[in-house]
């Protein structure tokens, strides 16, 4: 995300939903990430909660930002696969 121009910090140590947060500076558009590393051939939910998506969800953020699934796959930098889902398709 970095290389496309956002901001991007890590909330990692700080109580509550989400591991990052990023902002595309221009626009004001930010995202709240939850991330998680899971087995390439497992659901993108495998190893995130019914409970942790509702804390997600009740996580307030500003206007014109969402909240996102960071789903990594693999172990390796040269072959990780990043992929972002919105809250709106989350079960």
């Amino acid at each position: 995300m970095e290389a496309r121009g956002w901001l991007v910090g890590s909330r990692r140590h700080t109580k509550g939903a989400g591991d990052h947060i990023a902002v595309q500076p221009k626009t004001g558009i930010g995202w709240l990430i939850e991330t998680k590393a899971v087995p390439r051939k497992a659901s993108p939910y495998s190893s995130f909660t019914r409970a942790e998506r509702e804390e997600m969800k009740a996580t307030p953020v500003p206007d014109k930002w969402v909240r996102m699934l960071a789903v990594v796959r693999g172990s390796r930098q040269e072959s990780m696969e990043v992929q972002y889902i919105s809250e709106s398709a989350w079960p």
